[in-house]
C-alpha cells in the first residue's frame, strides 16, 4: 500500500496514534479487571500478533473448543435468517434500491433478478432466535484464550452475498479496516461455502505462511492513508510470494481475524453465502446478555468508536443501504 508522506503533517495522524494508545491502555486495564474477577491468569496468544484463526466443526482443535451442539445452533440461526431475509421490510440492500416501489418479497425484486444487488443485509440481526446462544461459547473462548479480558460485541452484521453483475466495490475490494489492533472480527458461515460461492478472502505468504497485515492509524484515510489496495499493489504482493486464500468449508466454519489484515468479500459465481459477522473489542465489564441494543450496534451505527470506555453505539447520520 502506498501511503502519502504528508500524513505526518495531518492532525488525524496524531489523533490516530493517540486513539491506538488509549485502546491499548484500556486493554491492559480490562485484563487486570478480568484477572481479579476470575482469580486466575488467562491463557492468551496475543491480540496484537493475531492475523487469522480458522475453526471448522468437523475438526477437533485443542486450542479452541466449540460445544458439541455448535452446528445445531448454526442451523437454528440459519433457519431464522432464511425466514427473515425473504421479506423486503426486514432487509437493507447493497447497492441501494428504491424500497418505496419494491415488492414485499425479496425474490420478486427486479434489481435482484437482474443481478444489480451484491448483498442483502438484515436490518435487525439481534432479532434472530438463537444468535446469543450461538456466539456465547465463541466469546468465552476468545476471552479466556486470546484476549484475557471481557469482550464487548460492538457490532453484529448478517449478510447474504448474491450472484451479481455489479463490479467489486466497498468491502468487495481489497482493504483493511484501519481500527486499533484490539478490534477483531468473527465470521460464522451459516451455509456451506466453496471457492465460487462468495467466500471471505485474505493474503497469506506461500513462503512463511504469514498473513499480510497493516499497522493501523485509526481515523486517517484518503489521500494520506488509503485503506483500499489498487490492482498494482495487489500485483506487488503476489510478486512477493503472497497468495489469496479463501475461507471455505462446511456449514459452521468460523474465522477469528484481525480487522487490519488485507481482506475482501467476494461476489458468488454460483449459489450464495450467508454469514454472521461480529466486531469485538475489549471491555472493562462483563455483559449479560451478550447481545443488547443498549450496547450492540449494526448497519445503523458508526463504524468505529473512538473512546474505549464508550459502550453505547453511535448512530450514523444516514444509511447508505436504505
Amino acid at each position: 500500500m502506498d501511503f502519502h508522506c504528508l500524513r505526518f503533517f495531518h492532525y488525524r495522524y496524531y489523533l490516530g496514534i493517540y486513539t491506538t494508545y488509549r485502546f491499548d491502555k484500556h486493554f491492559k486495564e480490562a485484563r487486570r479487571i478480568y484477572k481479579l474477577k476470575n482469580k486466575r491468569l488467562p491463557t492468551t496468544y496475543g491480540i496484537n500478533d493475531l492475523t487469522v484463526e480458522i475453526f471448522k466443526p468437523t475438526i477437533q482443535d485443542n486450542d479452541f473448543t466449540l460445544p458439541d451442539r455448535y452446528i445445531d445452533l448454526v442451523k437454528i440461526v440459519h433457519h431464522g435468517v432464511s425466514e427473515k431475509i425473504q421479506h423486503t421490510d426486514n432487509c437493507l440492500f447493497f447497492p441501494k434500491i428504491n424500497k418505496d416501489t419494491a415488492p414485499k418479497l425479496v425474490k420478486d425484486i427486479h434489481e435482484i433478478q437482474e443481478g444489480r444487488v451484491i448483498s442483502i443485509q438484515l436490518k435487525q440481526p439481534l432479532d434472530i432466535v438463537g444468535l446469543n446462544e450461538l456466539i456465547e461459547p465463541i466469546i468465552k473462548e476468545l476471552e479466556s484464550k486470546y484476549y484475557g479480558c471481557y469482550l464487548l460485541v460492538d457490532k453484529v452484521y448478517i449478510y447474504r452475498n448474491l450472484i451479481s453483475s455489479q463490479e467489486d466495490q466497498g468491502s468487495w475490494l481489497w482493504h483493511f479496516d484501519n481500527h486499533p489492533n484490539v478490534f477483531t472480527k468473527v465470521i460464522i458461515c451459516l451455509n456451506d461455502v466453496g471457492e465460487n460461492t462468495g467466500a471471505f478472502e485474505f493474503f497469506r505468504s506461500s513462503k512463511t505462511g504469514k498473513v499480510f497485515k497493516f499497522n493501523p492509524i485509526p481515523g486517517l484515510g484518503k489521500p494520506f492513508f488509503p485503506t483500499r489496495a489498487s490492482s498494482n499493489q495487489v500485483g506487488k504482493l503476489r510478486n512477493m510470494g503472497y497468495r489469496a486464500e479463501k475461507l471455505i468449508g462446511p456449514q459452521g466454519t468460523t474465522a477469528f481475524f484481525s480487522e487490519n489484515i488485507l481482506h475482501k468479500a467476494n461476489i458468488p459465481e454460483e449459489g450464495y453465502r450467508d454469514a454472521v459477522v461480529l466486531m469485538l473489542r475489549p471491555a472493562h465489564q462483563k455483559f449479560d446478555p451478550l447481545l443488547s441494543r443498549e450496547y450492540v450496534g449494526s448497519f445503523y451505527h458508526e463504524d468505529l468508536i473512538m473512546n474505549p470506555y464508550n459502550v453505547v453505539p453511535n448512530k450514523k447520520a444516514k444509511m447508505a443501504s436504505e
